[in-house]
C-alpha cells in the first residue's frame, strides 16, 4: 500500500520513524499512558512490515 517500491529495511525505517511521530502525537494531545502509544506503534509496524 506504500506508493513506492521498498525493501524490508526501508519499511522498518519508515515504521520506526512513524512510531516516533505516534509517540510525540500521544504526548502532545493526550494524557493517556505511553503504553497505548507503544501498542499502536507495534501494530502499525507489523502492518507496515507485512503489507507495506
Amino acid at each position: 500500500f506504500l506508493p513506492i517500491a521498498t525493501t524490508r529495511g526501508d519499511r522498518l525505517f519508515i515504521g520506526l520513524l512513524s512510531a516516533a511521530y505516534i509517540h510525540l502525537t500521544f504526548l502532545a494531545v493526550s494524557d493517556i499512558t505511553l503504553w497505548v502509544a507503544l501498542a499502536v506503534s507495534v501494530a502499525w509496524l507489523l502492518v507496515l512490515l507485512r503489507w507495506g
